[in-house]
């Protein structure tokens, strides 16, 4: 399976759980509660944002010399993460399930983005033999 197919599953993976999370979230009364389910999709979410970076990303700079076109993810990585570390820090549980709402949303837009742009920029770019060896080595990361 090719790099880029996994990376899409991954993402409908996790649009899934942020639709269940997003349904919960009003039941979430405490802080405690909030930030559980806030490490859950940290969980999912890091190390993601670090194989695209480490797989992907990298491969697709040394082929291309197009790093700004990577430059933008590494960025909303960072964005992303930064979002999720201010639920944590949130000291209202009202005010950290806003939080979380939108850290969700910027995730879904970023994963659009993505999918829209990078995603096929190399598909286009890498031959089909290298999308799948990148793929087989996502597969056996830990």
């Amino acid at each position: 399976m090719k790099i880029t197919e996994i990376l899409l599953v991954e993402h409908q993976m996790m649009r899934a759980l942020f639709a269940n999370v997003e349904t919960l979230l009003p039941t979430l009364m405490t802080l405690q509660e909030i930030h559980l389910v806030t490490q859950i999709i940290e969980g999912v979410l890091d190390p993601h944002g670090k194989g695209e970076e480490d797989f992907l990303f990298s491969a697709y700079n040394q082929i291309c010399q197009q790093k700004k076109t990577t430059l933008h993810s590494y960025q909303e990585h960072k964005d992303i993460h930064s979002s999720l570390v201010l639920v944590k820090n949130a000291r209202q549980p009202a005010h950290a399930r806003e939080l979380l709402k939108m850290a969700l949303l910027v995730s879904r837009e970023h994963f659009n983005r993505e999918e829209r742009g990078i995603l096929p920029l190399i598909e286009k770019t890498m031959s089909p033999q290298t999308l799948e060896d990148l793929g087989q080595a996502w597969l056996k990361r830990e």
